[in-house]
């Protein structure tokens, strides 16, 4: 951009200020009448009106108008004149305070919203205590000493704990809500010595891409072409998820509160945040419903919140990269449109919004007023950014031919595949890793807590993954249990025992809500008892009478309508495709017909091998179900590495093996691609991966050692359970850039704290 073009940019930001300055002024007294009127329910006074006038041309925001309005007895008086029923929830609610960072006017309104009672006493705090109280309001003493309750952020209490510890069992701890995962680029930047941030085109917001081009001597425009995928993926814009989901849960946990649920609910929202640290309404909103719930505070019936104004969309807005977007599957469009911060107490304002262009070039405007080494971004210090820098210095106008990656206008013959991630390729993702620390997974499509319900079923293998859950400290859900269970049968939610084929997990659900009834009832034992051909272990003495049979029948279909509905996650293992079936009705049993129990006659019965497509209807028939029974229910596919004991069919048990894996895997790929409630975990490829040389199985090549189960559950409880997550999954950088957002406040509201409690 030359001179030219910058002189007229800052004189067209200068007839905008101006042009708001003359709005000011125009609708500064009407709006005071308007709050007086339907307020205070009469004219203003003339020095009240001209008071008020006179402020809000200065810059007073309206909402300090109305808040002491709000606050007034002549309010209180009207307010109790006209609604005597609730005047005395009005005066409790009026005790309590909210403390901390820009959240906290959100954590206001969502209280009041909530309750139905007066706005709480409202005060923003920035790092250690220090903005100074304003004439006619309380300090914090006071503040401490007059209500009941006091919401205030960990950080700000660890401040002034030391002067105001006397009044612990007045404090209510809430989170700062700071998730970088959906705005990897956005960073702040600390102006020359470091006790201020340096400003951009939207306020303290800065691009990392934006700085690392103007400090490497790219052009404006060519900084824009950095914004593309295979910069994204070397600057590792796709990892900040985890570190982001620990700095949350974390800041939670200092509160008291699982944030896990509440996290798993905004995320299925999409998008939850407008900037790193500006979380939506409802967030806070989710919040305060928690907190309040837990004092045993009344609530108004419904969700009032949605009708208060979000504060924070004022503010700037930071977009989601198309790119950021699509990995994370949220619900678009995405775009490159960035929104300055709006003046919300101006009525009618215009919204604005900068494209990636403006953006990028509204930031070297400004980041040329310094020299390049006096602003500070730790950001800019990681390996990855000083890398890119130095291959733009070295390369020039050449970078896009040397950094490689996807196909583009301006680089339209590159190689797709240069810049993939380390785990796309088989040297960097298998052959170079220890075998002990070979991780297939990638990103989970949703995770659970130890409060989860969490079911199992399937083949023997999925007798671990129950196994280790129910004795980690999970919910692991149990809906009927035994002395007399055998050890597939009591390793599982309900006593079905085994269940080695899509068909049969389909059918047993048929027969649970009495939408299939197969013609084959009871198998007669050798010792002249009778076993359920559908679970024909599950007790090895057999029935005494068909009536006892059908007894047990009734209360174990009961007890699987009970897992269906209360589960919120079903783990299914896949284990075979070969089956036996009834000719008759189709029914498929467990284990052929004269192997446990009955005897084979087949006339009778068939053998059976289920195709690919037979195995993927299956599933989907069962899903479809589960979700009508059960919305929040989600699903954990794996296969079982266990090789089959035997194959009917006229081959080779290897090849027979190879065929039925085969097909389950792709059953399993096709349906977690096409259920956004299904993922699946890569156990069949752990145990059977060549990497680990066979050492995973026992000596009769089909039996899973336990090292092999403790890699697969290792993984497994890594990346769906909420607990510890293992360093080579946190970035230590990420986590600290995370850690330090919590005790930002930002800038616009450090200058109008003075004037806007």
């Amino acid at each position: 951009m030359n001179k030219l073009t910058a002189f007229f940019k800052v004189k067209k930001r200068r007839r905008e200020e101006e042009r708001l300055r003359n709005s000011v002024d125009k609708v500064a007294p009407q709006l005071v009448e308007l709050a007086y009127r339907s307020l205070l329910g009469r004219e203003a006074d003339a020095d009240g009106f001209s008071h008020w006038v006179r402020r809000l041309k200065d810059g007073q925001p309206f909402e300090k108008l109305l808040e002491e309005f709000l606050r007034s007895s002549e309010y209180r008086r009207r307010a109790t004149n006209a609604l005597p029923v609730v005047a005395d929830t009005i005066n409790h609610q009026s005790r309590f305070a909210v403390l901390g960072n820009c959240q906290s006017r959100q954590m206001s309104r969502a209280i009041q919203a909530l309750t139905g009672g007066a706005l709480p006493l409202h005060k923003l705090v920035h790092p250690h205590a220090s903005i100074p109280t304003q004439d006619g309001e309380p300090s914090l003493s006071e503040i401490f000493e007059s209500h009941e309750r006091i919401f205030l952020q960990p950080w700000l209490w660890n401040e002034i704990k030391p002067l105001y510890g006397r009044f612990s069992h007045k404090v209510v701890l809430y989170p700062v809500i700071v998730f970088s995962a959906f705005h990897p680029d956005l960073v702040y930047v600390a102006k020359p010595g470091g006790e201020t941030y340096f400003r951009g085109p939207l306020m303290d917001y800065n691009s990392s891409i934006a700085l690392l081009g103007w400090r490497a001597g790219l052009t404006a425009a060519q900084t824009v072409q950095l914004f593309r995928p295979e910069i994204y993926r070397r600057l590792e814009f796709f990892d900040w998820w985890e570190s982001s989901r620990t700095t949350l849960l974390a800041e939670g946990a200092a509160c008291g509160l699982d944030l896990q649920p509440l996290l798993e609910t905004w995320a299925r929202r999409g998008c939850f945040m407008h900037s790193i640290n500006h979380p939506k309404l409802h967030v806070i909103g989710d919040i305060a419903r928690l907190l309040l719930n837990e004092l045993s505070i009344p609530l108004r019936p419904g969700n009032a919140v949605k009708f208060a104004h979000d504060f924070l969309a004022d503010s700037a807005v930071w977009p989601i990269y198309p790119e950021i977007g699509e990995y994370y599957g949220l619900p678009g469009p995405h775009h490159y449109m960035f929104k300055p911060e709006t003046p919300g107490f101006v009525p009618d304002s215009d919204v604005k919004v900068f494209s990636l262009e403006e953006m990028v070039e509204g930031s070297y405007l400004a980041f040329s007023k310094y020299e390049k080494a006096d602003l500070v971004c730790p950001r800019m210090e990681l390996p990855a950014y000083r890398d890119l820098q130095t291959a733009i210095e070295t390369n020039g106008l050449d970078i896009f031919r040397h950094l490689g990656g996807e196909a583009s206008p301006t680089n339209p013959n590159s190689n797709p595949y240069r810049r993939l991630a380390a785990h796309q390729f088989w040297r960097k993702g298998v052959a170079q890793v220890d075998a002990d620390q070979i991780d297939p997974v990638t990103a989970p499509g949703f995770t659970f807590n130890q409060h989860t319900p969490i079911a199992a079923a399937g083949s023997c293998f999925a007798q671990h993954i129950a196994h280790r859950l129910s004795t980690s400290g999970f919910n692991f859900l149990k809906t009927e249990t035994s002395v007399k269970d055998s050890v597939d049968a009591g390793s599982y939610s309900a006593r079905y025992g085994n269940i080695y084929t899509a068909r049969q997990l389909l059918q047993l659900m048929e027969r649970a809500y009495g939408r299939f009834k197969p013609e084959e009832t009871a198998w007669l034992m050798p010792n002249g008892r009778y076993a359920d051909p559908f679970r024909p272990t599950i007790e090895p003495e057999g029935f005494s009478s068909l009536a006892e049979l059908e007894t047990a029948r009734s209360e174990h279909l009961a007890a699987v309508r009970r897992m269906f509905e209360t589960l919120n996650v079903l783990v299914f293992t896949l284990g075979l495709t070969e089956a036996w079936r009834a000719r008759a009705d189709g029914a498929v049993f467990p284990v052929a017909p004269g192997v446990a129990a009955g005897a084979m006659d087949m006339q009778r019965y068939e053998f059976v091998n289920f195709t690919d497509a037979e195995v993927t209807a299956d599933l989907a028939f069962f899903i479809d179900r589960l979700l009508q029974i059960n919305p929040k229910a989600r699903v954990i596919l794996t296969v079982s590495p266990v090789a089959l004991s035997a194959s009917y069919e006229d081959r080779h048990v290897l090849v027979s093996n190879t065929y039925s894996k085969a097909v389950l895997r792709v059953a399993a790929e096709r349906i977690s691609q096409q259920y956004p409630c299904c993922d699946y975990f890569p156990s069949y490829e752990i145990i059977t991966g060549s990497f680990n040389r066979g050492r995973y199985y026992a000596e009769d090549l089909r039996t899973v050692t336990p090292e092999g189960v403790n890699h697969v559950m290792r993984l497994f409880l890594r990346h769906y359970a909420n607990a510890e997550s293992s360093p080579a999954i946190i970035n230590p950088e990420m986590l600290a850039e995370a850690q330090r957002a919590l005790k930002i406040v930002c800038e616009e509201e450090l200058l109008a704290a003075a004037i806007s409690q």
